[in-house]
């Protein structure tokens, strides 16, 4: 009696068995996929926050090292100041700070009584937007 039942409906239930693994297995990758969009997400907002950080960073040594030779000018060792500047001048990054750079060592050539030099960085200065 019962294998009879049980043959009856041994196939239904495969069927259910199977659309319900089916399923089960739709739900658990659909969550996979929402879980790794979100953890992309994630970390790009840290890259974002990182590289915003680096920048301002970045842009405080920049201000720190044109603030120690503006004060090497001041102290009477030019020469440093210029070599500094040189070097810092010859990096890609400086963008904004540029113009004062060129300020700082126009008074650094100054100091070393050298005019045309003083001149031309007081140029370059004018036109990366210094005042």
């Amino acid at each position: 009696r019962y294998a009879r039942i049980w043959g009856r409906v041994r196939g239904r239930v495969a069927a259910a068995l199977g659309l319900a693994v089916a399923l089960i297995l739709l739900v658990v990758s659909v969550t996979y996929s929402l879980q790794i969009r979100e953890l992309r997400r994630e970390d790009q907002e840290r890259a974002e926050q990182l590289a915003r950080e680096q920048t301002a960073l970045r842009e405080s040594l920049i201000e720190a090292q044109l603030e120690q030779c503006r004060i090497l000018v001041e102290a009477e060792r030019p020469a440093e100041a210029r070599d500094r500047l040189n070097r810092l001048l010859a990096q890609d990054d400086v963008g904004p700070f540029k113009g004062r750079i060129y300020l700082v060592r126009a008074r650094a050539h100054e100091a070393l009584d050298r005019q045309a030099e003083a001149e031309r960085d007081r140029r370059m200065a004018r036109e990366a937007g210094a005042r």
